[in-house]
């Protein structure tokens, strides 16, 4: 069985980006278009709290990455056959059919051990210059690369089991930011640098997630 999967994608555009401060979501909020539901920011240590972005692909390389998180499930399904009763589709992707030539995915990050309670670091966010980026308050259309990996994890309110991404770095190459200021925590830089774009790519990312195939990782899907 492939216990884990860990992926680094270059040339992604970021969707609605949370990786600045905490977000939760809250399906009292009204958004912009109108709709009721949406990430507000919160404490690091509110029920669901997380960092998280959705990202762009180009459609190729997208539906090679949805293939192998559905083979990932199946192999978790057939050795674990009395656990896995149900599964659901990849967790966080989109089709768009006004941009047919790309497909979204998303990749979050708990703010909280599960088991412990205990905060996590926050994921690594690098700027152009592969330093730690001071204002990670970027906005949707910002460029870049991104870190993940992916386990198997158990939806409580629906029983299935399903493949989530978990956030570990991202390297903002084109960053895009808003001109409205926000108050909230200050973003911690992570600690370290890379001198080229390599060794962020081969570089080991994500202590501050458990990537294992867990049955009795719980996943909150509206997050």
């Amino acid at each position: 069985m492939k216990k884990r999967m860990n992926k680094t994608l270059k040339d992604v555009e970021f969707i609605y980006p949370h990786i600045d401060k905490p977000y939760r979501y809250d399906p009292t909020k009204e958004r912009d278009d109108g709709g009721i539901g949406k990430s507000i920011e919160c404490e690091p240590t509110a029920p669901t709290a997380g960092w998280s972005t959705e990202f762009e692909i180009d459609k190729k390389r997208g539906i090679e990455l949805y293939e192998e998180a559905e083979r990932f499930l199946e192999e978790y399904k057939k050795d674990n056959p009395k656990s896995v009763k149900k599964t659901e589709e990849l967790r966080g992707y989109k089709e768009n059919p006004e941009t047919p030539d790309v497909l979204r995915f998303r990749a979050k990050a708990n703010c909280t051990d599960s088991k412990t309670g205990e905060v996590k670091a926050k994921p690594s966010v690098y700027g152009p210059d592969l330093k730690p980026l001071e204002d990670c308050d970027i906005r949707s259309g910002s460029k870049g690369s991104i870190k993940f990996g992916a386990s198997v994890t158990l939806n409580g309110s629906t029983g299935a089991h399903g493949v989530t991404f978990w956030l570990n770095a991202v390297h903002v190459t084109d960053p895009v930011y808003g001109s409205n200021d926000v108050e909230g925590f200050d973003a911690v830089a992570p600690s370290q640098s890379y001198e080229n774009l390599n060794d962020f790519l081969e570089g080991t990312e994500g202590k501050n997630q458990d990537n294992k195939s867990s049955p009795d990782m719980d996943d909150e899907i509206p997050f």
